[in-house]
């Protein structure tokens, strides 16, 4: 995969962390309490009372969708939650051999352009920052944006998408949720990024 399918990887990517913000489909579900391993030696600690949704419910997608799949959809609600459930998503992803030299900040700013042309009235909230997950780069940014209602009031929600880089691979972990209220979740999130673990066990 070229420098295209890196944009196209990583718009989809971060596409997926909002337009699926709205699935509201029913999903097997398990409490979280513990430390969980979905894979690419990650250690995952979900937030107190959050639980682990069924990837297929929680991200439906066509059978010729060539879009990422995640490793883990931590939801904040159980599957039987009747309104907006905020959800924690993590995807990993090879680098390709000429998009190596790129950092994680170079990789979010790739696809800034098109992510925000896909929602119209998406609106980049901070610059794009630098910052250590697990010991290893990262690079963070977050969106507002309206999901439109089909019936109501439209929702004001906030997307935060943090990229950290492991060697050749790199992990996407983003947040979909309302930007205010009971479900503004910034600081479970926050306590989420600060327990990861990234190719080393908990003590």
């Amino acid at each position: 995969m070229g420098r295209v399918g890196l944009r196209r990887f990583l718009t989809i990517g971060l596409v997926t962390l909002t337009a699926l913000a709205a699935c509201l489909a029913p999903a097997v579900a398990q409490t979280a309490d513990e430390t969980v391993r979905p894979g690419a030696g990650l250690y995952l600690k979900p937030p107190d009372g959050w639980t682990v949704l069924s990837q297929g419910a929680a991200d439906p997608k066509k059978k010729d969708d060539p879009g990422p799949h995640p490793l883990i959809v931590l939801g904040k609600y159980p599957a039987s939650h009747p309104g907006f459930n905020p959800k924690i998503r993590v995807f990993y992803q090879a680098i390709p051999a000429d998009s190596l030299q790129l950092t994680p900040r170079g990789l979010i700013q790739l696809v800034l352009p098109k992510t925000q042309a896909t929602f119209s009235g998406m609106q980049l909230e901070d610059e794009v920052r630098e910052l250590t997950i697990s010991g290893l780069p990262a690079a963070e940014a977050s969106w507002l944006y309206t999901l439109p209602a089909k019936s109501g009031l439209p929702l004001p929600l906030r997307a935060r998408v943090v990229l950290v880089r492991q060697g050749d691979h790199f992990f996407t972990i983003g947040m979909s949720a309302p930007r205010e209220g009971p479900d503004d979740v910034r600081p479970e999130f926050q306590t989420f990024l600060d327990r990861m673990l990234i190719g080393q066990a908990p003590h």
